[in-house]
């Protein structure tokens, strides 16, 4: 290099001289900072985790992503979904057995009972006796209720248990499905033979035309249970009229 050159090359960095140099011919190094095949490896575990996180966050978001199929109808039938075995189970229409005049039925110490509308005094019901509506104050139309029973373990009661004495009224139709109810806590006196109550008004439920239930039967029911957990129940079929209006 003659003294000319050399006093050019005088203030210029002597990086930007190397890279002169280079691009004259100078051969380029394998970089040192290239990733290893065990970075590489990890990286793409790192990727991997993340995938299976963002399809965690779809489940939970509500995405239900792979689900498996909606399960086949006749494998439910074969499960035991039948027909003929849920009519089997008490949904017959063939008309109940009794015999007109007879009292309830259910526990001998337990009978239900109504009231006269005129009196209004208790009076056993009979199988197969006819029952009027009645028009409440409020629109609505219902039937008496009431209970006598006499002997063990009514006699047993003190004047707390009688507090304690819980009795239901219930009428179905002979599809099981409730008709009229009510019930009490109470309200229970004690007689020389064991306990009665009277006078509950079984409501019929709002949905139901009294005018539409007079020519089926029904039970009327009433179940009493003391304050030990046992329970007796009476039972009558009956029909009905309409109405006693106010």
């Amino acid at each position: 290099m003659n003294h000319v050159t050399h006093r050019r090359l005088e203030g210029i960095p002597a990086v930007l001289i190397a890279a002169i140099i280079c691009l004259a011919g100078c051969t380029q190094p394998e970089p040192d900072d290239r990733p290893s095949d065990n970075a590489q490896e990890q990286n793409a575990n790192q990727r991997g985790e993340s995938d299976a996180g963002d399809d965690v966050d779809d489940t939970a978001s509500g995405d239900p992503g792979d689900t498996d199929p909606a399960p086949d109808a006749d494998a439910n039938d074969d499960a035991g979904n039948n027909d003929d075995a849920n009519d089997d189970a008490g949904n017959n229409d063939d008309e109940p057995s009794y015999t007109a005049g007879d009292p309830p039925s259910g526990s001998d110490s337990l009978l239900l009972t109504g009231a006269d509308l005129e009196e209004e005094t208790p009076d056993v019901l009979q199988q197969g006796m006819t029952l009027t509506w009645e028009q409440g104050l409020q629109g609505g139309f219902h039937i008496w209720g009431g209970f006598e029973a006499t002997g063990d373990p009514f006699l047993e009661l003190d004047d707390d248990d009688l507090d304690d004495v819980s009795h239901a009224y219930d009428v179905y139709d002979t599809d099981g499905e409730l008709v009229a109810t009510t019930n009490r806590i109470g309200f229970v006196e004690e007689t020389d033979d064991g306990i009665e109550a009277g006078g509950f008004t079984v409501i019929l439920r709002r949905s139901i035309d009294p005018e539409e239930t007079t020519d089926d039967v029904y039970q009327f029911v009433v179940t009493v249970e003391l304050p030990d957990n046992s329970t007796y129940e009476s039972a009558i079929w009956t029909y009905f009229d309409c109405c006693h209006w106010l």
